[in-house]
């Protein structure tokens, strides 16, 4: 008896798994024949790498990079209107986030197009950053000057004393970071939580109409570094030397529900020359760092290093992590079916929130991604992907990816039930 789902059209096929609603969904569709499954390539759902672009170009081209085994990589050219006159200042759940020079945020998904705003930059946000500025009016545009150096001494007061701040200069002011609780358009609640320039204090908001910037103080003893969605309206604050706060967001009005809780006398941060990377993998967070070992009369070693903490656990500590693999939220042990087992971190040099996921084509098990090298500058005239291994810690480079490109902004993960971007 012939199977009926054979006899659908393939355009037919592939509308409906663009309507798929998760994950699971996803998987159930592939594995009903061979024809459902070509409907719905994972290859497709790949994370790849959004290169750097000209916010003032006419066009808005932004070319996006995605690995392959050869090495070489693939790259892909989307029109982004949403992305011109801005700068990206975070990318998370598959979507980044997007700041003009008067202060403004928008949140793009670069694969479907769509968008949502969150509250721009105000005197809250301005006076919570060690670099002070003020709103202005600059030839008629809206714009912020700086009333403080970069090392928080007041400037003069003469126009000329008080620089304009440059679309360049906007994460170094304001927002350092953004990192969302789960894509805007997934129906639920999410939050977006705001890592300021030089500050102890954290910035967060419900996304949506009528949203609005409210400070929690991260409780840490110096300045927050990044965040990592946790759980729910749970945030990670993370600072320069490997602490940790958690930090609980109000989105009901009750601001006795917020919250932070330090976690120095009870995680203690391993030690490491270069932190690079920060990941929620399982419910755990986790660590991608570099270690350096100097020996005399030879050259300097790193080595790549991932470990793991149970940071809502009872007794949470680091782990040095050997083989990454996804385990079963019940009991906590690696996944019967082997096939989907293996694991893949990806980290951004320019953002230190990481993503990860499932060994697709063109990646490598048991790895670690790296943007760009360590040591890479934007003068370098080819772009180039770092690989650690996870099981020995060593690094290769792949080759050059695009001709003349400069360092690489961020890895973005699409959600793998959507699959209008390529």
């Amino acid at each position: 008896m012939r199977d009926w789902g054979d006899g659908l059209p393939q355009e037919l096929l592939e509308c409906i798994a663009g309507r798929l609603t998760s994950a699971g969904d996803a998987a159930a569709f592939r594995l009903i024949n061979r024809s459902w499954k070509a409907a719905l390539p994972f290859s497709r759902f790949a994370p790849v790498q959004m290169l750097p672009f000209d916010p003032n170009s006419p066009e808005v081209a932004v070319t996006f990079s995605r690995p392959t085994h050869d090495g070489v990589g693939e790259t892909f050219t989307r029109n982004l209107p949403a992305v011109r006159g801005k700068v990206v200042c975070g990318s998370s759940c598959g979507w980044v986030a997007l700041m003009d020079e008067a202060g403004s945020l928008t949140l793009l998904n670069p694969f479907t197009g769509a968008t949502a705003e969150l509250p721009p930059a105000n005197a809250t946000v301005a006076a919570n950053s060690r670099r002070r500025a003020r709103a202005s009016v600059v030839d008629g545009r809206s714009r912020w000057v700086l009333e403080t150096s970069p090392d928080g001494l007041q400037l003069g007061q003469e126009e000329e004393q008080q620089p304009v701040v440059t679309l360049g200069e906007m994460r170094h002011v304001f927002f350092r970071e953004i990192v969302l609780s789960s894509p805007p358009d997934s129906g639920g609640v999410c939050v977006a939580m705001a890592v300021l320039a030089a500050s102890r204090a954290v910035m967060y908001c419900r996304v949506g109409p009528g949203g609005a910037w409210t400070r929690l103080n991260s409780r840490l003893p110096g300045c927050v570094s990044t965040a990592v969605h946790c759980r729910g309206n749970k945030f990670l604050a993370l600072g320069y030397n490997g602490e940790v706060s958690i930090c609980e967001c109000d989105t009901d009005g009750d601001m006795a529900a917020a919250g932070a809780a330090y976690m120095g006398g009870t995680i203690v941060p391993p030690r490491l020359f270069c932190r690079r990377g920060y990941l929620m993998v399982d419910g755990e967070l986790h660590l991608v760092g570099t270690s350096r070992r100097r020996f005399q009369n030879a050259a300097t070693t790193y080595r790549t290093h991932v470990y793991k903490c149970n940071v809502l656990g009872r007794t949470p500590a680091w782990t040095r992590v050997k083989k990454l693999e996804w385990t079963s939220q019940k009991k906590g042990k690696p996944r019967k079916d082997k096939k989907f087992d293996q694991m893949t971190l990806l980290v951004s040099n320019r953002f230190t929130t990481g993503c990860s996921g499932p060994t697709l084509s063109g990646l490598a098990s048991n790895s670690v991604y790296f943007c760009e090298p360590m040591y890479a500058t934007p003068e370098d005239p080819h772009h180039r992907i770092e690989i650690g291994h996870v099981d020995n810690g060593t690094s290769e480079y792949q080759q050059r990816i695009q001709q003349g490109s400069e360092q690489s902004l961020c890895w973005i993960q699409p959600s793998i039930w959507t699959q209008r971007y390529v």
